[in-house]
C-alpha cells in the first residue's frame, strides 16, 4: 500500500515539476526503471491508467486512487491514509476509492487485493521473486551469478562481473597464466611487468 501511494505521489508531483499531463508521468515513471521493467511497468499503466488519471481529474489524493485500485485497503477503524483529504467530504477512504473504482465497471472484476495479480505488476513480482528467492543477480547474461547492475543482488551482493559475456571471467575465479593478457579473476590486476617478464598478479598477489 505505502509503495503505490508514494509512486502515485510522485506521478502527481512530477506532472507539476515537468507541467506535464498525468498521463505524460505515467511514461517518466516508467521510464526510470531498469530495461527489465519497463515494458510491464508500462503495461500496468495501460490497464491502471484510466482509474489514476480519473481520480487526479477529480482531485483525488493518492490515498483515494491506490484504494480505487484496491492495492490499499483497511482494517476495521483504521484508516491507512498518507495525505491529509483534499475536500471536507465525511465520505470515508475506502468508499472514495470504491466510487472511483465504480466509474470503471470494465477493470472492476480485475482489480484484487493483491496487486501482483495485475498485469504488469504481476510480472515484476515474478522477477523481483526470483531475484530474492534464488539469491542471483537480475542482469546476468553469461549465467555465471555475478552482474554488472549494482543493485538487485548485483555486484553490490557479491563482487561486480568485469565481463558478463564469458562464464570465465567473474569475481573470485582461478586466473589463467597470472592473468598476463586477460583479468580472469575481475580484481583489476592483468598484464605483465616489463623489467621481470612475470605477469603483475604475480607480482603482486602470490
Amino acid at each position: 500500500c505505502l509503495i503505490c501511494t508514494l509512486v502515485v505521489g510522485v506521478v502527481e508531483n512530477l506532472s507539476i515539476v515537468y507541467n506535464e499531463s498525468i498521463v505524460e508521468s505515467l511514461e517518466r515513471t516508467c521510464n526510470y526503471l531498469p530495461p527489465q521493467f519497463k515494458i510491464y511497468c508500462k503495461e500496468a499503466v495501460e490497464f491502471l491508467g484510466p482509474i489514476i488519471i480519473d481520480g487526479f481529474e477529480k482531485k483525488e489524493t493518492p490515498d483515494v486512487i491506490c484504494h480505487g485500485l484496491k492495492i490499499c485497503t483497511d482494517a476495521a477503524g483504521h484508516e491507512c491514509r498518507l495525505f491529509p483529504p483534499r475536500s471536507s467530504s465525511r465520505i470515508s477512504l475506502a468508499q472514495s476509492g470504491s466510487n472511483l473504482r465504480d466509474r470503471h465497471p470494465e477493470l472492476r472484476s480485475l482489480l484484487t487485493s493483491t496487486a501482483c495479480t495485475i498485469p504488469g505488476i504481476k510480472e515484476i513480482c515474478r522477477i523481483l521473486e526470483n531475484v530474492f528467492k534464488s539469491h542471483v543477480p537480475l542482469v546476468d547474461f553469461d549465467g555465471d551469478h555475478f552482474g554488472i547492475e549494482q543493485s538487485l543482488r548485483g555486484s553490490s551482493w557479491r563482487g561486480k562481473d568485469c565481463n558478463d559475456l564469458s562464464r570465465r571471467v567473474r569475481p573470485g575465479a582461478r586466473s589463467v597464466n597470472g592473468d598476463a593478457i586477460v583479468d580472469e579473476n575481475c580484481n583489476g590486476i592483468f598484464g605483465m611487468d616489463s623489467t621481470t617478464g612475470r605477469p603483475w598478479e604475480e607480482e603482486f598477489c602470490n
